[in-house]
């Protein structure tokens, strides 16, 4: 479907991988730009230094003074009062001791966010939850044999049989439809003017007029690519059986990656329960730190190594139940109030923090996304088979509101349309019943 097409290209391009034209395998990816530059959702950042003010600085230190140099943050008590808030217990109502200031933050700011996560339900008794951490590291290879390009044969051929000389031929290979080099241009590549050896010959080749009248002006942009600026995506994906009982302290995601020394995340789990149902909130974070002296932009070349990209959060468990936040049970709001009575049939798993959530109820799982979707359904004005379950009914409205029926070209009779609205009327009046069956269930303070 060409909508399909359209979310697949924005997902690319947005988060990645697949956003370049190299054609290698999205756990593969390579890239001719720096991927901060690239890709602009899904990052979590690596810790960053703020800069307090003068006036931040006195505070913090008059704080730390009174506390014995212990800065404190008390825990943040709310209590929610209501009828039927998460299950039918009698209770009316919930002290929730939440976590910290700290704990809630997770060192994070709101311009390069260093952590995300969600928070589910449990109804369950599990032991064990199935939480699946993945994303994407990347780095400038060293390897030569790293880097490769899909190219037609024809392209590749190009090359070979080029009359004005390409003077690289002879360090080109094919294989499996990827052009690759055997080994590495000499000389120096950055800028225009400074260019030096391989790249100096390369560049006086493709100002001769042999080269601007042959085929291979066509497929020489694969090429470029090839001795361009190149990082290369590496998946990171761990899978760890978290106790949803215990509240643990950030603990390390081992890596096993050489490439990436200085680069860790970590996990933090906090549960909490409400009348006998269990929440429980993981976060995924990145523990690398700022490196001292470079500066924190896109092109900074530590900073794009240190960034996790296309971060996600999986969560599998069978005791998944539906999910409604604090937010949504708010008695004094009275629109969502009403806006929650009348999606109440709609049910969500879970909320995202500095991202969103989807989830799969056939599979049990719940899970981030930077780039949620909904089918929205378009509005109709007429019947279908599939809208009645006694076809008959169905046969009787079409026949009731046809509008040539109705009028006094019909080939009816009076009674016969007569007996047309009355019918029409009878199945109104049956839906309207089975919509206060529907709501009869409902608290008093519903019915309001």
């Amino acid at each position: 479907m060409s909508r399909d097409t359209f979310h697949q290209r924005i997902h690319k391009g947005l988060i990645g991988p697949g956003s370049d034209s190299f054609g290698c395998d999205d756990l593969e990816e390579l890239i001719s730009d720096y991927p901060l530059q690239r890709y602009f959702s899904g990052i979590i950042f690596p810790q960053k230094k703020i800069s307090l003010s003068q006036d931040e600085e006195d505070e913090n230190l008059t704080q730390s003074e009174t506390e014995g140099e212990n800065i404190i943050n008390d825990d943040i008590i709310i209590e929610y009062k209501g009828e039927g808030l998460l299950n039918e217990d009698e209770e009316k109502g919930v002290a929730i001791k939440e976590s910290s200031y700290e704990d809630d933050k997770m060192f994070q700011n709101h311009f390069y966010p260093n952590n995300i996560g969600l928070t589910f339900c449990l109804g369950g008794h599990s032991e064990t939850i199935s939480v699946e951490f993945s994303g994407g590291l990347y780095y400038v290879p060293e390897k030569i044999e790293e880097i490769k390009i899909r190219i037609p044969e024809i392209g590749f051929m190009a090359f070979q049989d080029d009359k004005a000389g390409f003077p690289f031929k002879d360090i080109l290979k094919y294989d499996s439809g990827y052009m690759s080099l055997t080994k590495s241009l000499k000389g120096e590549k950055i800028g225009k003017l400074t260019r030096t050896e391989d790249f100096r010959t390369y560049d006086e080749y493709k100002k001769t007029e042999a080269f601007k009248d042959s085929s291979l002006k066509n497929y020489i942009h694969y090429f470029d690519k090839l001795i361009g600026r190149i990082w290369k995506r590496k998946e990171i994906q761990t899978q760890i059986q978290i106790r949803p009982l215990d509240t643990s302290q950030v603990e390390d995601i081992p890596l096993g990656n050489d490439l990436h020394k200085d680069f860790k995340i970590g996990y933090h789990v906090k549960t909490y329960t409400i009348k006998k149902l269990k929440f429980v909130k993981v976060q995924l974070i990145n523990l690398s730190k700022e490196q001292a002296g470079k500066r924190f932009t896109p092109k900074t070349h530590a900073l794009n190594e240190k960034c996790l990209f296309q971060a996600k959060i999986k969560v599998k468990s069978n005791d998944l139940v539906p999910y409604k936040s604090n937010q949504e049970l708010n008695p004094f709001d009275q629109e969502s109030e009403e806006l929650n009575y009348l999606y109440k049939d709609v049910l969500s798993y879970g909320i995202g923090h500095n991202t969103a959530v989807v989830w799969d109820e056939s599979n049990n799982t719940v899970e981030t996304t930077f780039l949620p979707e909904h089918d929205i359904r378009d509005t109709k004005n007429d019947f279908n088979k599939e809208d009645f379950e006694n076809q008959k009914e169905y046969e009787m409205m079409i026949q009731c509101l046809d509008l040539h029926n109705l009028t006094i070209f019909s080939t009816l009779s009076k009674s016969d349309i007569i007996s047309n609205l009355n019918n029409f009327n009878k199945l109104y009046n049956e839906w309207i019943k089975s919509q206060k069956e529907k709501c009869s269930n409902d608290t008093e303070s519903e019915k309001k």
